[in-house]
């Protein structure tokens, strides 16, 4: 992000693009916020379950071009724990596979008092109703 002709290294620090195929593979990450390059399938269904049915969500509603946003979630994976806002849309690629795309927006600078508190409990896994 550009402010007054600066490059601004901060806002790039605080988002992930996550992309998958049909199947729930990762496809791309740029691994801002945490890594994601030993995450198998497998691997996603357990620690993030909320994912299929957002894949199941997308497939279902093919016609939809809708994105998907939820705000305010707490969020773990590893040594990451954060508030973030979760964006999921749906794309085609070029060969006209189609592809899930999971934004991630990292809140922390909003929520250090909570992520303070929390930091002493015992991590949990992410939930997402949906």
């Amino acid at each position: 992000m550009k402010v007054n002709n600066y490059l601004s290294e901060e806002e790039n620090d605080k988002c992930q693009c996550i992309t998958f195929d049909e199947n729930g593979k990762i496809m791309g990450s740029c691994d801002t916020l945490f890594q994601t390059s030993r995450l198998t399938i497998a691997g996603i269904k357990r620690e993030f379950p909320f994912l299929w049915n957002i894949i199941n969500h997308f497939q279902k509603n093919k016609e939809s071009d809708d994105a998907l946003f939820f705000p305010q979630v707490e969020f773990t994976f590893n040594d990451y724990y954060s508030v973030c806002d979760f964006t999921f849309m749906k794309s085609e690629d070029a060969q006209g596979m189609q592809r899930f795309i999971w934004l991630i927006y990292d809140n922390s600078i909003h929520y250090k008092e909570l992520l303070t508190r929390n930091a002493t409990e015992k991590p949990r896994k992410t939930r997402l109703a949906f």
